[in-house]
């Protein structure tokens, strides 16, 4: 589950440093920028909100998670794809900006219930790798995406990587989760028909 956490540190730290720092600026001004921080945070708690009434519906994460790292993608895309004119336009940037936030609702909320459901063991530890897995990346994005457009291919390939990554690690480890639960569920089912088997053969009843 690192490359997703990374995934998630490194994304933000694009955002800040090029689309925050650059895109916003040149095309509607400095104080545009809390605008669309806004646009970010509201899609944040609204897809938060949606994926815990989903999750309690379905019983199952893997939808949301597939989301939340479709909506990275997505606004990797735009930064590698996009012509200068496109990324100058408000509604290209409004895109990006609710791209992240539907990456970041899903980091925020689902990822962190998943973490905690593969290591229900050892959570602080788990919780403990999330922090600094994706604050290691944030601090490498931070320190080397620079603040225009002359390197954001490099940078924009390097995310989409990384959010590819991150997705076919998380689904490794889902499907290794599932096979493990039916795994002790068979192995549960056998040792209940033993035991009923035994109390029969002594006359008892289970």
């Amino acid at each position: 589950m690192i490359p997703t956490q990374m995934a998630f540190g490194l994304m933000a730290a694009l955002l800040n440093s090029y689309v925050s720092g650059v895109l916003v600026p040149q095309a509607c001004g400095v104080a545009s920028v809390g605008y669309f921080d806004t646009v970010l945070v509201s899609v944040a708690i609204v897809v938060s909100i949606t994926s815990s009434i989903a999750i309690k519906l379905t019983g199952r994460k893997v939808v949301v998670m597939c989301v939340g790292a479709l909506g990275f993608l997505l606004e990797g895309v735009i930064l590698l794809t996009a012509n200068d004119e496109q990324l100058s336009s408000t509604a290209w940037l409004v895109v990006i900006y609710a791209a992240q936030g539907v990456g970041r609702g899903v980091w925020e909320s689902t990822n962190k219930a998943v973490i905690a459901d593969f290591f229900p063991q050892d959570a602080a530890a788990a919780f403990a790798n999330i922090i600094w897995s994706s604050a290691l990346a944030s601090t490498f994005g931070y320190f080397t995406f620079s603040k225009g457009a002359a390197n954001v291919v490099w940078e924009s390939s390097l995310c989409v990587a990384l959010v590819v990554l991150g997705l076919a690690c998380y689904l490794g480890a889902h499907w290794m989760c599932e096979m493990s639960k039916e795994a002790n569920a068979g192995d549960f089912g056998e040792e209940l028909a033993l035991s009923k088997t035994t109390l029969e053969k002594d006359g008892g009843r289970l």
